[in-house]
């Protein structure tokens, strides 16, 4: 079934992606720390207040574009104030 999370994806699928730009963080938009290769970490908290640390970069989308390009055809992307989102089928 190719809904169940366990499911691998089919060879030649689509892929869509989405994610969130600076401004959707809000106001708590700092980040725990940034390693030498720029990296960003950033601090979260489970419902239980569990805490833990996250990688959590953001991109230009001249960025994302030149990441994305080698390894798929990017179909469509969007790349607004708040979010990013990318439909990419693999090259062939």
């Amino acid at each position: 079934d190719p809904l169940k999370p366990d499911s691998p994806v089919k060879s030649g699928s689509p892929v869509w992606m989405i994610e969130n730009n600076p401004p959707a963080e809000g106001p708590e938009n700092q980040s725990h720390y940034v390693d030498e290769n720029g990296n960003n970490y950033k601090k979260r908290f489970l419902d239980n207040q569990e805490e833990y640390i996250i990688l959590k970069n953001y991109f230009q989308k001249a960025e994302l574009i030149e990441i994305f390009e080698s390894y798929f055809k990017i179909e469509r992307l969007i790349y607004g104030k708040y979010y990013w989102s990318v439909l990419l089928n693999p090259n062939q």
